[in-house]
C-alpha cells in the first residue's frame, strides 16, 4: 500500500528559490575547478612516488645487515602468519588467522519514495510523492521516526547486537615483524560457519543456525529479527613493497607521500607497481569526470532562474532547460579543460616555461616579419615598344 502526498509551489516562490540557487551553483563550479586542479598535483605526486619506489626497491634477500639497520624500501613475499586465535567474547566464537569479523543484519521497515512533478500554465508546480514501505534486511539501523508515515512502520530503536571486527596487532612475514598499519591493508575476508556448541547459554536458547549464520528467525522473519554472519581473515601468502628496518616491515614515508603496496598471493614487485599505477590513473580520471559532472550541475543551478521564468508556459520552460543544459555542459567542459590543463602545467613548471618561451618566440617572429620592408620590384629589362608609324 502506498501513501501519496501533494504539494504546490507558486511561480514567484519558485523563482525566488532559483535565485538563491545561483550562489550554490557558483560554489559547485568553483569547488569542482579547485578539485580538478588539486587532482593533477595529487596524480603527479603519486606517479613520481611510484616511479622513485620502482627504482629504489630491492629484494629482501639482497639487503645486507647494514642496509637493514639503516632501513630502505624492500620487496617481500611469503606466508603472513599470526600466532593464537581471534575471539568474539560475546558469542564465544574463535578463528585462526589474522582477524575475526561479526556482521549483524536486522529485519526492518524501509521507506522508498517516487516523485512526479507537473508544471502548470502560470509557472506553478505540483509535486506528487508516493511513499512505499517494504521489509528488508539491513546492517545499518533505519530511523523510522523520519518516515512520512511512521505509524505501523516502527523499527527498533537500536540493534540488539553490534557489528565488530577483531584483527591482530602482530604478525610475521619471512623473518620480519609486520607493523599494524601494514596489517590494516590486508584483505581477503572469508565466510565462517558459526560454532553453535560454543554459544553462551542465554544466546544458544534464542539463536539458531541457518545457512552458515546465526538467526532469531523462526518461520517467517518479523521486524526486529537478526541474522549474524561471521567471517575470518586467514593467514596466507602475500606480496609487499614497504620499508624494512631491522626486523620490522612498515610504511615507507617520503617527501612525496607514503608508499606501501600489498596484495594477496604471489606477485612480483613489477606487478605491484603496475597495479598501483593503474589505480592512480583510474582515480585521477574518476576525479576529473566527477568534477565535470559537479560543474555541469552547478551551471544548471546558475541558469535555473531562466528556466523557472520560462515555466509560465510549460513547453517554453522545457525548451529552456534543454538549451541551458547544453550550454551548461559546454561551459563545464571548457572550464574543466582549463582547470585540468592549468593544474597539469602548474605542477610541471619546466614545461610551462618552455610553452611561454615558445609563445614569446612566435610573437617576436611575427613582429619582425611585420616590420620587415617589402622589397621594391626590379626595373623591367624589356626593350621599349617601337614608335608608331
Amino acid at each position: 500500500m502506498a501513501i501519496e502526498t501533494i504539494s504546490r509551489q507558486g511561480w514567484f516562490s519558485r523563482l525566488k528559490g532559483a535565485f538563491f540557487g545561483i550562489l550554490f551553483g557558483l560554489i559547485f563550479v568553483a569547488g569542482a575547478a579547485a578539485l580538478q586542479f588539486w587532482n593533477e598535483g595529487r596524480t603527479l605526486r603519486q606517479a613520481r612516488l611510484l616511479e622513485a619506489g620502482r627504482q629504489d626497491v630491492v629484494e629482501l634477500s639482497a639487503m645486507g645487515a647494514e642496509s637493514r639497520r639503516a632501513g630502505g624500501l624492500a620487496y617481500v613475499h611469503g606466508e603472513l602468519r599470526a600466532d593464537g586465535q581471534r575471539l568474539d567474547p560475546e558469542f564465544n566464537q574463535v578463528a585462526e588467522g589474522l582477524g575475526l569479523r561479526r556482521r549483524v543484519e536486522m529485519f526492518q521497515w524501509k521507506e522508498r519514495k517516487e516523485t512526479k512533478e507537473e508544471t502548470s500554465v502560470g509557472g506553478s508546480k505540483t509535486t506528487r510523492t508516493r511513499y512505499y514501505y517494504e521489509q528488508v534486511w539491513d546492517d545499518e539501523l533505519i530511523d523510522s521516526d523520519r518516515f512520512q508515515e511512521a505509524a505501523g512502520h516502527q523499527n527498533p530503536e537500536r540493534m540488539p547486537f553490534e557489528s565488530q571486527t577483531w584483527k591482530v596487532e602482530k604478525a610475521s612475514l619471512a623473518d620480519l615483524q609486520v607493523e599494524p598499519e601494514v596489517l590494516s591493508e590486508v584483505g581477503g575476508w572469508r565466510p565462517m560457519a558459526p560454532q553453535a556448541d560454543r554459544l553462551p547459554g542465554n544466546l544458544a536458547a534464542s539463536l539458531g543456525v541457518e545457512a552458515d549464520r546465526l538467526t532469531t528467525v523462526n518461520g517467517e522473519p518479523q521486524i526486529g529479527d537478526v541474522r549474524i554472519h561471521f567471517e575470518r581473515l586467514p593467514d596466507g601468502p602475500v606480496s609487499v613493497v614497504g620499508r624494512v628496518q631491522g626486523d620490522r616491515l612498515g610504511v615507507e614515508r617520503r617527501e612525496l607521500g607514503e608508499l606501501l603496496l600489498l596484495e594477496r598471493g604471489e606477485h612480483s614487485a613489477e606487478q605491484l607497481f603496475s597495479a598501483a599505477e593503474s589505480r592512480n590513473s583510474g582515480l585521477g580520471w574518476a576525479i576529473r569526470v566527477g568534477g565535470f559532472v559537479l560543474m555541469w550541475i552547478g551551471f544548471g543551478m546558475v541558469f535555473g532562474p531562466l528556466a523557472v521564468f520560462a515555466d509560465i508556459l510549460p513547453f517554453l520552460g522545457r525548451l529552456t532547460r534543454m538549451v541551458t543544459g547544453l550550454i551548461s555542459g559546454v561551459l563545464a567542459g571548457l572550464i574543466s579543460f582549463v582547470a585540468i590543463a592549468s593544474g597539469w602545467l602548474y605542477h610541471r613548471p619546466w614545461l610551462l616555461g618552455l610553452i611561454v618561451i615558445a609563445i614569446a618566440g612566435l610573437i617576436a617572429w611575427i613582429g619582425l616579419r611585420a616590420r620587415k620592408p617589402t622589397p621594391l620590384a626590379p626595373p623591367s629589362s624589356m626593350p621599349p615598344p617601337p614608335p608608331l608609324s
